[in-house]
């Protein structure tokens, strides 16, 4: 019995600083994220604000798994002036022993080209599975590097290549980070997977807002 003891007075404090890291993580990243809010002249919520009931038919990140959750978000303007919303994100596969928690880190943007259709750009194989399954095809571009190198799926791969253009091939073949991207009628989707650090969290919408820069008229 005293050993029975022993475990279970282990198991208990393990537990419970392990919930008091959980706890304590969380409100220091609010308390960050509130602070970059305030110095950006943004507002930060630690509730979803309306993000994934708004979207979630529209982005395949959203459309993944299950127990979906936006939190701490960002609420701000691009510097062009376009609505744009930084967040954390998280959703869950499987169940039981093979349930997995993913995380990610992400930026959604206002751009005014409400007639774009759905396309997913990314380093290549991140949404192949995704895409095979779905039947999204990928789009083929005449250069070998580029196709070894990034994926891209559209349905409409006369605007897949209009978008891509030969500046935008090599603006993305010169990138280094990994760019997820995801664009569907006026909003564009940029993520990371896990947490960015919140004094990084603008750095998505940069990276995002230069994306878009470069885009050509399509």
């Amino acid at each position: 019995m005293p050993g029975q003891l022993v475990v279970l007075l282990v198991v208990v404090v393990v537990a419970g600083v392990f919930w008091w890291y959980q706890h304590h993580s969380t409100q220091q990243r609010r308390r960050d994220l509130a602070a970059v809010a305030a110095a950006r002249g943004w507002r930060f919520s630690v509730d979803d604000v309306g993000i994934l009931a708004s979207h979630e038919g529209w982005f395949e990140l959203f459309g993944q798994g299950h127990s979906k959750r936006v939190g701490n978000v960002l609420v701000g303007t691009t510097a062009t002036g376009h609505p744009c919303y930084l967040f954390d994100y998280r959703y869950v596969t499987g169940s039981g022993r093979n349930r997995t928690t993913h995380l990610r880190t992400a930026v959604l943007v206002e751009h005014g080209h409400r007639s774009w259709p759905h396309l997913e750009l990314s380093r290549e194989g991140f949404f192949s599975r995704i895409g095979d399954a779905l039947g999204f095809p990928d789009v083929t571009f005449e250069s070998d590097e580029f196709n070894r190198t990034w994926e891209v799926r559209c349905r409409d791969a006369r605007f897949a290549h209009a978008l891509i253009d030969p500046a935008m091939m090599q603006h993305l073949l010169g990138q280094s980070d990994e760019l997820l991207v995801e664009l569907r009628g006026g909003w564009a989707l940029h993520y990371e997977r896990g947490r960015v650090a919140a004094v990084s969290m603008p750095d998505l919408l940069t990276r995002l807002s230069d994306f878009l820069a470069r885009v050509p008229p399509v």
